[in-house]
């Protein structure tokens, strides 16, 4: 607006107004933010003296003309204000009012649905338990699986000479897993089948590692049982079984188990069965004379024994063993005493050395 010879301007930054006089200067800085303005359209330039000597109404009616175009300026950069934003009460006009954002919060609002419905979704699927579908019965059942009878587990056919030792009555089974096996591999058979409670004294048993043996002695015992009672191996077997004796009481309670493991696979009625058993009296025999000097039992075990009394043999070591009577060793017997005693005769009970099933 143009008040006379006074120019009323606005900052276009901060709206602040000013009135300057009809002529100001050129470039005007607010005092409110600073900003510089170009005035120079608001500047009349001055009457020429020629012109003013020339005619007289002509300067007066261009400095008319020159402020009138600038407070035509004036308005409209008012009038730009004023579209633009009200005027506050401190006389500053206050900032340009903010777009309409109804259509993105429709948006953000309609995104947040779809998320939430879909963890909703998510969670209602994951709370609900998934039904395992049923498995074949028939098929189950001969394979040992989910489908077989709680009542009857099946239980690990144990290895000949081997198995975990059960607790004996006399205390002087060990738990160490033995190492031999049917196939003379030597590695350690392990069960996974769970603890008896002591079995009763007499019983064919499984029978552990004697207590004072070391682990490279179990080690030993086993392989050598193994090639002495398990396989057909010759000399080799021979030889296994004159270590054995060597070994000495060590190596009883692990023969005794080679009973237990034969009554459990071939059993005592199958002639291989045993022959094996045989083996094992007869190394027990050459260890410790109970059967002949307690017993009197100078009939070993062979190969064509009634099975009745291989299994009264073999239940009489392993009462010799659980009754802990081996902790009392007895000297061997020798044929010889027999037949020093009945004059070179026979031995009683054919007290002969056994065949051992050869």
């Amino acid at each position: 607006m143009a008040d006379g010879a006074v120019t009323e301007i606005q900052c276009p930054t901060c709206s602040k107004r000013f009135r300057l006089p009809a002529n100001p200067p050129a470039v005007f800085a607010c005092t409110g933010c600073g900003t510089p303005m170009d005035l120079s359209a608001f500047r009349t330039a001055p009457a020429a003296p020629a012109a003013a000597a020339g005619g007289g109404g002509r300067p007066s009616g261009a400095h008319r003309s020159g402020r009138s175009a600038g407070a035509a300026a004036a308005r409209m950069r008012h009038r730009r204000a004023e579209e633009a934003g009200e005027e506050d009460e401190g006389g500053r006009r206050g900032p340009p009012p903010k777009k309409d954002n109804a259509n993105m919060a429709i948006v953000w609002s309609l995104i947040g649905l779809v998320v939430v419905g879909g963890i909703a979704l998510i969670a209602s699927k994951r709370s609900k338990p998934s039904t395992p579908a049923e498995p074949d019965k028939t098929t189950a059942g001969a394979n040992g699986g989910p489908g077989a009878s709680p009542s009857a587990p099946a239980a690990p056919t144990p290895a000949p000479g081997t198995g975990p030792a059960a607790p004996s009555g006399a205390g002087g089974g060990s738990s160490t897993p033995p190492a031999g096996t049917p196939s003379g591999s030597g590695e350690p058979a392990m069960s996974d089948a769970p603890k008896a409670p002591p079995a009763a004294k007499g019983t064919l048993h499984e029978v552990g590692h004697h207590p004072e043996a070391s682990d490279d002695e179990k080690a030993q015992i086993d392989k050598l049982i193994q090639t002495a009672v398990f396989e057909s191996a010759g000399a080799d077997s021979r030889d296994a079984e004159k270590q054995l004796v060597a070994i000495g009481m060590k190596a009883a309670p692990r023969l005794i188990n080679v009973f237990y493991t034969v009554k459990q696979s071939e059993g005592f009625e199958e002639r291989l069965g045993k022959m094996k058993a045989a083996i094992a009296d007869r190394i027990l025999r050459k260890i410790d004379g109970y059967q002949e000097r307690k017993r009197k039992s100078m009939s070993a075990i062979v190969a064509a024994s009634d099975p009745k009394f291989v299994e009264s043999s073999a239940k009489s070591w392993m009462l010799w063993w659980d009754n802990e009577l081996w902790k009392n060793p007895m000297k061997p017997w020798d044929p010889r005493e027999a037949n020093e005693g009945e004059g070179g005769g026979g031995g009683a009970g054919g007290g002969g050395t056994p065949d051992g099933g050869k």
